[in-house]
C-alpha cells in the first residue's frame, strides 16, 4: 500500500489527498496540519471540482455526493459576470450549457474531508524530512522566502476582504472598481467580497474607504500578497510542492483549484513512469504562465473607470507571441479546427470571447456569422 503524506490541510492539501483517492483508491493519505486557520473567505471553482467529488463517491461509496448532501455552504456557480472591464463593461463568462461549478467555505469543505474517515489526520507541525511517507506534498502555505520562485506580471498585491448578508445568485461577480476589482462570492449563510488593488497606485486607507462605499461593507480586513510560481516544484523524488507554496496568481477567473489539480495529476504521471521529471516541471510552468498571462490581458483595455489604477495596468503587456497569435487569427482560416487548442486551462473560445468583449466586439453576433457559413 502505498503512502501519501500531505502537509497542510487547506484546500491543495485536502484535494490533493482526493485526487489520491480517485487514482490509487487502497492507498494510505495522512494530511498533517499544524492547527493555522483557514481564511474566513468565500472561493469560486470550475466544473471540475464537482466531478472530482464524484468520482470520489464512486471509488467510494460511502462519501458519495448530492447537492443535498454537501455541506460546504455552497450555492451553484454558472459563471463569472465582468461588470466595468474593458469597452463592453458588462459580459458573461459561462462554463457552458449545462455546466456549473459551486461557491463555498473552503474551511467547511477541508473540514468536512478531513473528518469524513477518508484521510489520516495528525495535528503536528512537520518538514518533509520527517515524514516516511512513500510521497509527500509540501501545501504549508506561503512561502517565507522567494529567492526560488519567479514572479508572475500582475497589476496587483493587496485585498480587503469583507463580508455581507447572503444574497440569491449563481454568478461571481467580477466588478472594476477605481483601484482594481472587486469579487462578489455568494454563499448560503453570507457574501463574501474581496476588493483588490495595487499599493503603487492606492493607499490601504483609500482602498478601505471605497470599499465600504461602493459594497456597503463594515467590517474589513487587509492583506498583502505576490504573484509568482516556484522555479523548481520537485523538491525531490518523493517531494513535491503544491498549493501556495508552490504558486499563487490573484482570484480573477477562480483558477487555483483547476491549477492544483492539474498538478497532483502530472506528479502522478511522473511517478508512474509516464513522464520525465523535467517534462511535467516544464509542462505546469507554461500552464502557470500562460495562465497569468491571459489574466493580465484582461487589463490591457482599461475600464469604465479612467483613473491611476488602471493607467498603470495598462501598461503591463502580455509578452507571449503564443498569445498574440491565438488572438490575432481566432476566426481566420479553419477557426473551427482551433476550437480545441487550448491556452493554460482555457478552451479557444474562452480566450477569444473574453477577447472581444475587452474591445467592444459583440462575440455572440460574430459567432452566429462563423457558425452560418
Amino acid at each position: 500500500m502505498e503512502r501519501i503524506g500531505i502537509i497542510g490541510k487547506g484546500l491543495a492539501g485536502v484535494i490533493t489527498g482526493l485526487i489520491w483517492k480517485t487514482h490509487l483508491p487502497e492507498c494510505e493519505v495522512t494530511i498533517y496540519h499544524d492547527g493555522s486557520p483557514i481564511e474566513p473567505v468565500g472561493s469560486g471553482s470550475w466544473p471540475n471540482i464537482l466531478r472530482l467529488l464524484n468520482e470520489v463517491g464512486w471509488y467510494h461509496p460511502k462519501h458519495w455526493m448530492t447537492w443535498d448532501r454537501m455541506d460546504f455552504d455552497q450555492t451553484p456557480k454558472t459563471g463569472i459576470l465582468y461588470e466595468g472591464w474593458g469597452y463592453n463593461h458588462r459580459w458573461f463568462h459561462d462554463f457552458g450549457i449545462s455546466e456549473y461549478a459551486m461557491h463555498f467555505d473552503p474551511e467547511a469543505f477541508t473540514n468536512y474531508w478531513c473528518k469524513s474517515g477518508l484521510f489520516n489526520v495528525v495535528e503536528e507541525h512537520v518538514t518533509p524530512d520527517d515524514l516516511m511517507d512513500d510521497w509527500i506534498y509540501d501545501c504549508s502555505g506561503t512561502p517565507d522566502n522567494f529567492d526560488n520562485y519567479y514572479t508572475l506580471e500582475n497589476p496587483l498585491d493587496s485585498v480587503v476582504l469583507g463580508n455581507t448578508l447572503p444574497i440569491k445568485s449563481e454568478v461571481t461577480r467580477a466588478v472594476a472598481t477605481p483601484d482594481g476589482w472587486c469579487f462578489e462570492i455568494p454563499l448560503r449563510s453570507s457574501t463574501t467580497y474581496g476588493y483588490l488593488y495595487s499599493t503603487t497606485t492606492t493607499k490601504d486607507e483609500v482602498a478601505v474607504k471605497n470599499f465600504r462605499d461602493l459594497f456597503k461593507v463594515a467590517e474589513t480586513k487587509t492583506r498583502r500578497f505576490k504573484n509568482y510560481c516556484a522555479k523548481m516544484p520537485v523538491v525531490s523524488d518523493r517531494v513535491f510542492l503544491n498549493g501556495n507554496k508552490y504558486f499563487f496568481i490573484e482570484p480573477l477567473e477562480a483558477t487555483s483549484i483547476t491549477g492544483y489539480m492539474y498538478w497532483v495529476d502530472s506528479t502522478i504521471e511522473y511517478i508512474r513512469g509516464k513522464q520525465t521529471k523535467e517534462q511535467i516541471v516544464s509542462d505546469n510552468l507554461e500552464m502557470i504562465q500562460q495562465n497569468s498571462n491571459f489574466l493580465l490581458y484582461h487589463y490591457q483595455y482599461g475600464s469604465k473607470y479612467n483613473s491611476p489604477f488602471w493607467d498603470y495596468a495598462k501598461t503591463l503587456t502580455v509578452n507571449d507571441i503564443t498569445f498574440w497569435n491565438l488572438i490575432s487569427d481566432s476566426f481566420e482560416g479553419d477557426w473551427k479546427a482551433k476550437l480545441n487548442n487550448n491556452y493554460s486551462y482555457f478552451n479557444h473560445h474562452s480566450v477569444i470571447m473574453a477577447h472581444y468583449n475587452l474591445i467592444g466586439n459583440n462575440f455572440e453576433d460574430m459567432l452566429k456569422t462563423k457558425l452560418n457559413k
